[in-house]
């Protein structure tokens, strides 16, 4: 390996391995090189990756402890992945954010912790938690997002981001897709705000519309859902717009919510 990369003048940081040796997976998560473990299909019992990166081919996953303990995801099979999975491989071996939707005006990140400053300043905004849960107490709060970026992120592939402005990079919101149990089982959600300075602009709608766009490409949900708040006449117009129907009220956290639904696949 050493030898391989001396003479194609590569950075070990550069590299993503896929291998089927313990051994070079071993040296290689010792040099803090990404790697991704992979064993035969042919030799091993299949299994399945636990809804992971949406809207790519993603290749079985056998069970990591049997051959390479301690790794995250061992591929199975690598027929019909693409680039964009090894890139979301590569990206998470070395704790860097992925950016998985780019709209017109934005752009939307996986968040870091050397993001709670932003996050906290957006959240300070007026009338930002109007509507909304505000964050926890700085500490607490980061403990949380290192416990969802090290588990939501990482197994899901999709949950709450960043919404930056392409133009300049700044974190004008948030935005994402994530689980939540109605009562009949695990749905998905929509959640989203802009930044104070930052609404009116239509940035909402844009970003919502690249959020059911990659969700139709998760064939695991019939719909996406949104809870709103009752007073909140914007995100209810917004709802309109975006083709989502009333379904009904709610008090969640003894706040009065409206719940509305739009079908990924066919009318509802």
């Amino acid at each position: 390996m050493e030898e391989a990369l001396n003479a194609a003048q590569i950075l070990p940081e550069e590299v993503l391995l896929v291998t089927e040796s313990r051994e070079d997976w071993e040296k290689a998560s010792r040099r803090q090189i990404a790697v991704l473990p992979y064993r035969d299909p042919n030799n091993q019992p299949p299994a399945t990756l636990p809804a992971a990166f949406p809207g790519t081919a993603t290749p079985k996953a056998a069970t990591p402890e049997a051959t390479f303990p301690g790794a995250w995801m061992v591929a199975e099979g690598l027929d019909d992945v693409d680039e964009e999975f090894f890139l979301q491989v590569y990206l998470r071996e070395h704790g860097l954010p992925w950016t998985p939707i780019t709209t017109e005006r934005c752009y939307l990140r996986e968040l870091t912790l050397e993001d709670m400053d932003a996050l906290f300043a957006l959240y300070e905004g007026e009338g930002i938690t109007d509507y909304l849960e505000p964050l926890y107490p700085r500490e607490e709060e980061e403990a949380y997002q290192r416990a969802y970026i090290d588990n939501i992120y990482r197994y899901y592939g999709y949950g709450m981001w960043l919404v930056c402005n392409k133009a300049t990079d700044e974190i004008i919101g948030r935005a994402g897709l994530e689980h939540r149990d109605y009562g009949n089982g695990t749905e998905l959600e929509m959640g989203y705000l802009i930044a104070a300075g930052e609404q009116r602009k239509g940035y909402a709608t844009e970003v919502c519309r690249a959020l059911i766009a990659f969700a139709e490409e998760m064939p695991e949900f019939e719909r996406i859902n949104c809870l709103i708040h009752r007073d909140n006449e914007v995100s209810l117009h917004l709802m309109d717009k975006l083709g989502f129907t009333f379904w009904e009220e709610r008090i969640e956290g003894e706040k009065p919510m409206l719940r509305y639904v739009r079908n990924l696949r066919t009318a509802i």
